[in-house]
């Protein structure tokens, strides 16, 4: 029993020896994944470098797409004065990347444009213009007077005393402010003008000349411009949109033209203190270019400049002024201009 007892004592001293064993192999294997080239002597493991994330790259700028052409639905208009229209620009390329259009129009006057829109204010020619990027396309525009109808017959019953009859339109007139005309051979005139048309908003349409190589003429929009060319006689005729026709002739010599009378707009008048007044002259014949002067018989109760007269605020009631028009080579015309209140 005592010997079995020791052996006993003994297998457990070696059972113990071999779990102290076993730990430091577990120890070992729990530290052996780090290298002694890992250590820095100090007994630590050292902490892994950790490597920077590479920055992700910008994403490349589209190249920019230029404009190569520009091109317009139509290439002509023909419009009335107060009638529009609408041009279509069309870029190219589909994909450029500035495909902006931006109008202009040659003269405003007679023709304007906004994004496309034109609009015919006076009878004339113009060029509208689109331009995208460096490209460019126009539109070249004609724009004549609206067209008159003459007033419809009237179609009214016939009464007992106009049966078996047929009543016509009247037929359109017009009236211009000369008959005839003298000029000089080498000089020009804008002083032919309508007087007076039958029909409300009447404009003129065409004139012509029987003799152009004696007198040349042309029109732009209500202007009429004669040019003597040399000694000889011509007939200008003029042409309404109603129809209505009126002619001038014209008589071309080495003569000057000068004023034979002076008529004014008003020979008398009523006007308040403070107010103004315009009057204007009209020569004889009325291609005459004599220098006008104009006049007023007393400052202190009215002025005139260029046939504008201007009543002194001050000016009593019942004064009476002369407003006198005069040509160089001594014509005249005259108002005579009372106060009012």
């Amino acid at each position: 029993m005592t010997e079995l007892k020791v052996n006993l004592q003994g297998s457990w001293k070696r059972i113990l020896a071999m779990i102290t064993v076993a730990a430091m192999c577990f120890t070992v294997i729990y530290v052996s994944p780090v290298s002694a080239s890992d250590s820095d002597g100090s007994g630590t493991t050292p902490t892994e470098a950790t490597t920077p994330a590479e920055p992700t790259p910008a994403e490349p700028t589209p190249a920019e797409i230029p404009v190569t052409g520009i091109t317009l639905d139509k290439t002509t208009l023909n419009l009335e004065v107060g009638k529009t229209d609408k041009l279509t620009a069309t870029v190219a390329p589909e994909n450029a990347t500035d495909k902006a259009v931006t109008w202009t129009t040659s003269d405003a006057k007679i023709a304007e444009v906004k994004d496309g829109t034109v609009t015919a204010k006076a009878a004339g020619k113009a060029t509208i213009t689109a331009k995208a990027g460096d490209k460019t396309a126009t539109c070249a525009v004609t724009v004549k007077e609206k067209t008159v109808t003459p007033p419809p017959a009237d179609n009214k019953t016939p009464d007992s005393n106009t049966v078996g009859t047929t009543k016509k339109p009247a037929k359109a007139t017009v009236t211009l402010n000369a008959t005839k005309l003298t000029m000089k051979k080498g000089t020009s005139t804008k002083a032919l003008k309508v007087k007076k048309a039958s029909v409300k908003g009447d404009k003129i349409k065409a004139v012509k000349t029987s003799n152009k190589k004696v007198v040349a003429v042309t029109k732009k929009g209500q202007t009429i411009t004669l040019k003597a060319k040399k000694t000889g006689k011509a007939t200008i005729t003029v042409t309404m949109n109603s129809g209505a026709k009126a002619t001038v002739k014209v008589t071309v010599n080495n003569k000057k033209v000068v004023t034979k009378k002076l008529t004014m707009s008003k020979k008398t008048a009523k006007v308040k203190k403070g107010k103004k007044l315009t009057l204007t002259v009209t020569r004889n014949p009325i291609n005459a270019t004599e220098k006008i002067t104009w006049k007023s018989s007393n400052k202190k109760i009215a002025t005139v400049k260029n046939g504008k007269v201007t009543v002194k605020k001050n000016a009593k009631a019942g004064k009476k002024v002369t407003i006198t028009a005069r040509t160089t080579n001594g014509k005249k015309a005259t108002c005579k201009i009372t106060v009012t209140k």
